[in-house]
């Protein structure tokens, strides 16, 4: 299980060791109500990069947040399935997604949420559950996310949300195009998770 330790060690690195991918502008904040900033930098001993975005909603609902991330919601998620809730009320959950001109990609996923200092904390992890062997045709993933949703300390109108996320999709993809691929659906996602978040 990721913690929100792991989470908060992340959060306190120096910003200046992350490659800006992403920042939205003012303008488009006041006219979207949301803006988002995506970094990524290496994440030794792994090929792929990290990704780290860091959103801002203006009148969003934390408990919309909840129901998106529970049920997987998305574009990309083709299945996703409950296997098990484990005695301490985490989760064990199947997903499959589809990539665009690819073979479907799934994982079975460790999924803790948690309160923290009045936002929630979710983590998901990809682990090897055995309810959950490999399918035929279907490439076996990795995956890592850590949420932070919280309210702003100072203006009750906004969210913060930040992510970090490690995805390797496997199979025979180029490692520079999938740190490509990944940093730009992490700028899309915000739009996603906008239209969901709206009190």
């Amino acid at each position: 299980m990721k913690t929100f330790e792991e989470f908060q060690a992340l959060f306190n690195e120096d910003l200046n060791t992350w490659t800006l991918k992403q920042n939205s502008k003012e303008a488009s904040f006041l006219k979207n109500g949301y803006r988002s900033t995506v970094r990524q930098r290496k994440n030794p001993p792994f090929a792929v990069d990290l990704v780290r975005a860091d959103y801002v909603f203006k009148n969003a609902d934390l408990q919309k947040f909840y129901n998106y991330f529970d049920k997987a919601s998305g574009n990309a998620i083709k299945e996703c399935t409950e296997l098990e809730v484990l005695p301490n009320g985490d989760k064990i959950v199947y997903i499959r997604l589809r990539v665009p001109m690819m073979t479907d990609r799934d994982s079975a996923q460790y999924q803790h949420i948690e309160k923290v200092n009045g936002g929630l904390f979710i983590s998901s992890q990809t682990v090897d559950w055995p309810a959950c062997p490999p399918k035929p045709g279907i490439v076996r993933m990795n995956m890592t996310l850590y949420f932070y949703i919280r309210p702003d300390e100072h203006d009750a109108s906004l969210t913060h949300l930040t992510q970090f996320l490690h995805h390797d999709l496997k199979g025979n993809i180029p490692t520079r195009l999938l740190n490509m691929i990944i940093a730009g659906e992490v700028v899309k996602e915000a739009k996603a998770i906008n239209a969901v978040l709206k009190i």
